[in-house]
């Protein structure tokens, strides 16, 4: 179970090492992977279910926007699913802020 970039703009690895399953989460299958991307494909409606899972609300139409100016945004995807958003925000040089860092709650 190693971590190990694809290429430049993304990065696989596999999800619930033994070391941190728990008996309330659901396990999975060992070769189960997610995808770590950085400014890819996704919708603000992706965005809003997720942030709707954990209790926030939607937002959704201020995605369409913030998708445009974001220094860079992250997304995680398992078997294309979003399942998780970060937004940064940057002066491209020493400082940056990490914004809605949301993961599915399912």
């Amino acid at each position: 179970m190693g971590l190990g970039p694809i290429d430049d703009e993304s990065t696989m690895f596999t999800l619930a090492p033994k070391s941190l399953r728990s008996p309330d989460r659901p396990v999975l299958r060992e070769d189960t992977m997610a995808v770590i991307e950085r400014n890819g494909v996704v919708e603000p409606e992706e965005i809003a279910d997720v942030r709707q899972s954990v209790g926030w609300d939607r937002s959704e139409e201020t995605y369409t926007r913030t998708l445009s100016v974001l220094y860079s945004y992250y997304t995680v995807r398992l078997n294309e699913r979003l399942i998780g958003y970060l937004g940064v925000v940057s002066d491209g040089v020493a400082d940056g802020m990490l914004l809605d860092i949301v993961i599915h709650r399912d």
